[in-house]
């Protein structure tokens, strides 16, 4: 990992702006790094309170969409395997259920058509599978 790509996370967690080394602009342009020097991506750190919330949301997800979906027809269907045929109606559930939380206002997702490269900072996340403590402390000793 460079030492720009440390800085950024390390600037999310803590909050501070990002060290004096070079700064590529794309991060600027991509709305990634502000005017203050400091990170704006999103980082999900292994101990944060979201995290047995969305995995707990993910799994209840996956298990209606298995006991909802009949996979042996959908794979004879599009003759291919089972496996194959739980990614590929799984992708698809997965797009719909977007699809419908945007068309229903609940979920604003920009279009790749008008998105400006500052709008893609908040499709941007990142999780730090180290603890954030942990992460800071190796970032410290290198």
């Amino acid at each position: 990992m460079k030492g720009w790509q440390r800085d950024l996370i390390r600037s999310s967690i803590t909050g501070e702006p990002l060290a004096d080394r070079a700064i590529p602009q794309s991060l600027r342009d991509y709305g990634l790094v502000g005017v203050d020097n400091c990170s704006k991506l999103f980082v999900l750190c292994s101990e944060s309170e979201l995290l047995p919330v969305g995995a707990r949301l993910s799994i209840e997800f996956a298990r209606s969409a298995l006991a909802n979906l009949d996979v042996q027809s959908i794979a004879s269907m599009l003759n291919v395997t089972p496996e194959q045929a739980l990614v590929i109606a799984y992708h698809d559930l997965c797009y719909e259920m977007l699809d419908r939380l945007s068309s229903s206002g609940d979920l604003v997702i920009p279009s790749a058509t008008e998105t400006s490269a500052e709008d893609v900072r908040p499709l941007v996340s990142f999780f730090l599978m180290t603890p954030a403590e942990e992460f800071l402390e190796q970032d410290e000793h290198e």
